[in-house]
């Protein structure tokens, strides 16, 4: 009986289990999946495995641009290297930009989206050429 409450009370997007479990499940979700399915991306399941995926961005961006962790603090929000990996987020997950300003400490979402338009305006300007 108690198993058929337990069923009952669980909603899709959630699951029953340690966070050992929690990770072996994020490690099999399918990244497109993801993506197009806007009731895993709203689920705490969902929001868990994009800011990993963000997370991770981070650390490879880190990485490119030879910064340390401590360095994102004296950088201003619109230095290019934080810009880019901002982009690279807002691009391959669904981690919102409020998430991405206070982990590259870019003050706010909006200066967040304000960066990411400054530098897709001169790609705007070279097709209006065209």
């Amino acid at each position: 009986m108690q198993a058929i409450l337990r069923k009952r009370t669980l909603v899709r997007g959630w699951y029953w289990g340690t966070e050992q479990f929690k990770e072996v499940l994020l490690s099999r979700a399918n990244r497109k999946a993801v993506k197009r399915n806007r009731n895993y991306q709203t689920s705490q399941m969902g929001r868990d495995h994009a800011q990993e995926e963000a997370e991770e961005l981070v650390r490879l961006g880190l990485k490119k641009y030879k910064l340390k962790e401590e360095a994102l603090e004296g950088l201003p929000g619109s230095d290019e290297r934080k810009v880019a990996i901002a982009e690279s987020i807002h691009r391959n997950t669904t981690v919102s930009q409020a998430w991405t300003a206070e982990r590259l400490r870019m003050k706010s979402a909006a200066n967040v989206s304000q960066q990411l338009g400054r530098k897709r305006e001169p790609e705007r300007a070279s097709v209006r050429l065209l």
